[in-house]
């Protein structure tokens, strides 16, 4: 799909919806430009979302209308439809994982498809965990970043004689060490 049409970005989404959920022989996407950054983008119609899941399109339409977080990657478009040429609400990639992870998988009809909702679900409560641990390090590399400043202060500290730049470097120190300088010109220990 994604070479069909230039400049597109392929969207997971929507192979996850066509191989993981229902068997649906066909999923309509719409390649329009993304409501948010505006580059072309492809979407789905909320209605083949909830034909894939199994699960009555009212459910999928009230999580869009409830949530602005959801409602911010949709946009309707005009579709041939069995009916005619009709405004149709189509949901971006965002938008699906959004709704995939309100949905509660009681509410698809086929049980398989339940089965493969929840543990899509769990799958990307595992990944956000992975991600915000990765936010973590990031933090650990700001008190790396510290104790090298702090080891340097005290390399400086240790060498000064001046008390009053001695006393300045000091208060720094015990900022950033959380401890009390006792002995003003003592050298700490500290590993790496």
């Amino acid at each position: 799909m994604g070479n069909s049409v230039k400049g597109v970005k392929e969207d997971l989404s929507i192979e996850v919806i066509e191989r993981m959920f229902a068997k649906k022989e066909r999923t309509r996407i719409v390649i329009a430009p993304h409501p948010v950054h505006g580059t072309p983008s492809s979407s789905v119609p909320y209605l083949d979302l909830a034909e894939a899941l199994t699960c009555p399109s009212k459910s999928i339409h009230s999580i869009i209308l409830r949530s602005p977080r959801a409602k911010k990657y949709c946009s309707i478009f005009m579709m041939k439809t069995e009916a005619g040429v009709r405004p149709t609400l189509c949901i971006f990639e965002e938008g699906i994982i959004h709704v995939i992870m309100k949905l509660q998988p009681s509410r698809c009809q086929n049980p398989d498809i339940a089965d493969k909702l929840d543990e899509i679900q769990d799958e990307l409560i595992q990944i956000l965990r992975d991600v915000l641990h990765g936010y973590q390090g990031k933090t650990d590399n700001a008190s790396i970043g510290n104790a090298k400043v702090l080891g340097q202060l005290i390399n400086v500290a240790n060498k000064t004689k001046n008390k009053q730049y001695l006393d300045i470097l000091n208060q720094q120190i015990e900022l950033l060490s959380g401890q009390r300088v006792s002995d003003p010109q003592a050298s700490f220990d500290f590993k790496q």
